[in-house]
């Protein structure tokens, strides 16, 4: 069994005010995250030494769909592109398609991890009651400074998603 440390909790690294005041666009993701950690950490446990979590009816579904599933994609996903830009980082190969791909599978393959890194891995973890040192210290100090550059990343993917095809389009019209 694990037993909490205050020092250790997600509120004594990151407070709630600091959050609202640098980055108010990712309350509800942070608040997850920061129920995630104070549960795990002991935060809602009171004086009790022993952790506490608390389980509800849709927990099975959450650690298959949010955990163990994601967690398989995501891992595929990343196996894929970064096949995808070993391939497309050769010196042979310098066109502006192969540019193009080559940022748009490195845009892919670094959301990706950064989805793992703060959704799979912690339910997985909170799950089964292990890694209280990854959810309690990691994922409360990278989430705000990490979290925009995630989506910094979704949005480089539908940027250069939407290059390919228009580059795409404007080369068959062109011919």
């Amino acid at each position: 069994m694990f037993f909490r440390s205050s020092s250790v909790c997600f509120d004594s690294i990151v407070s709630d005010h600091v959050q609202a005041l640098i980055y108010p666009e990712v309350g509800e993701f942070v608040s997850r995250m920061m129920a995630l950690g104070q549960n795990y950490c002991g935060g809602s446990a009171g004086n009790s030494e022993e952790l506490v979590l608390p389980q509800s009816d849709w927990a099975f579904l959450e650690i298959i769909a949010c955990g163990w599933l994601t967690l398989i994609i995501g891992t595929l996903g990343l196996f894929g592109n970064g096949i995808s830009v070993a391939v497309l980082a050769k010196l042979s190969m310098r066109t502006t398609m192969d540019t193009l791909l080559l940022l748009l599978t490195a845009c892919d393959f670094l959301g990706v991890l950064t989805k793992l890194t703060w959704v799979s891995l912690p339910t997985v973890l909170n799950y089964y009651q292990i890694g209280w040192t990854y959810v309690c210290i990691f994922v409360p100090v990278t989430v705000p400074i990490g979290y925009p550059i995630m989506w910094m990343l979704m949005m480089g993917s539908s940027f250069y998603t939407l290059l390919v095809t228009s580059e795409r389009y404007f080369a068959g019209k062109l011919v």
